[in-house]
């Protein structure tokens, strides 16, 4: 890919602050950072090259010694997924292999969405436009509902309406 030392180390600096800020992952830096977490930050940056991420939304499950990451980022040109699963507090589950997976932003189909602003209530306090629930539809139906986790930041929310504002150019191309 040809990337300096300094580009890489950059690139992955950038996103690893982004992932850390996300509050649903909190438990997976409250002790030592798991094995393949940095093999998950070589993978995304491979998918997206040095490109800017423009959204960042990642969940994380524990079910038990079971455990399964979900993340997504969106570049100005590509829909990003990963995925990781294993058990945690053993070699398997250190050395589960993140899965990641790149669209074309332009396979997008279609968006659903809802906001909970309300247009007509001349009173309400709340900032337009509001939490947004975002659903982006690309080839082959394949979905991403969005934010992935239930836990929203300020920085988060502005963030998924620029991607509103981005997909809904996609759509008009």
């Amino acid at each position: 890919m040809g990337l300096s030392s300094e580009q890489q180390s950059s690139l992955v600096g950038d996103l690893d602050v982004r992932l850390r800020r996300e509050a649903e992952l909190e438990s997976v830096f409250s002790a030592a950072v798991p094995d393949w977490y940095g093999r998950l930050l070589s993978s995304l940056i491979l998918a997206t090259g040095n490109a800017h991420v423009l959204y960042l939304s990642a969940s994380y499950t524990l079910d038990g010694s079971a455990f399964s990451l979900n993340a997504v980022l969106f570049t100005q040109n590509l829909y990003v997924r990963a995925t990781v699963s294993g058990t945690e507090g053993t070699a398997s589950g250190d050395e589960s292999e993140p899965v990641v997976t790149a669209l074309p932003r332009s396979s997008l189909t279609s968006m659903r969405l809802s906001c909970d602003h309300n247009a007509i209530d001349e009173a309400s306090t709340l900032a337009w436009p509001g939490k947004i629930r975002l659903t982006l539809v690309f080839a082959r139906d394949l979905a991403v509902s969005l934010p992935l986790g239930a836990a929203r930041t300020e920085p988060g929310d502005v963030e998924l309406h620029a991607l509103v504002t981005t997909s809904r150019a996609f759509l008009e191309r």
